[in-house]
């Protein structure tokens, strides 16, 4: 019975190294270079870029294409930052800011992940907008 679980974990983990990290690799690394190519350029538009990036797929490889961006100790980087660290705050802080708003057509539940969602989102910690699709009511 155990055979299962162990021969399954092979299957899929060679499956994962060889057939499905190389394309994302390549994508990863694409997305790094062209980040890299824009250094020097509007600090404006490449925070508004990068802070895309970063509420794009909470957690995903898009988002942390953006955690390793260029940096460099100007005040661009500052700009830069700002603008993903406002996007990355900005996905958890509407969904407290909407159950605040609009309690009855949250139930319990999500009214209590409310408050989790509000603390991440002040702390900078995207993850805080994923929760389970909603029940069909």
């Amino acid at each position: 019975m155990l055979i299962l679980p162990f021969v399954s974990t092979i299957l899929v983990g060679l499956l994962m190294i060889y057939v499905i990290a190389p394309p994302v690799q390549a994508l990863n690394h694409a997305m790094n270079y062209w980040l890299l190519s824009m250094r020097g350029t509007n600090a404006v538009l490449l925070g508004l870029i990068l802070g895309s990036m970063m509420a794009f797929d909470t957690g995903g490889p898009v988002n942390k294409a953006h955690t390793r961006s260029p940096s460099d100790c100007s005040r661009a980087r500052f700009i830069r930052d700002g603008c993903g660290m406002a996007a990355g705050m900005t996905p958890p802080l509407g969904l407290a800011l909407a159950v605040l708003l609009f309690k009855n057509r949250f139930d319990t539940e999500e009214r209590e992940a409310a408050g989790a969602a509000a603390v991440l989102g002040l702390s900078f910690i995207t993850e805080g907008a994923i929760r389970l699709p909603p029940k069909t009511r």
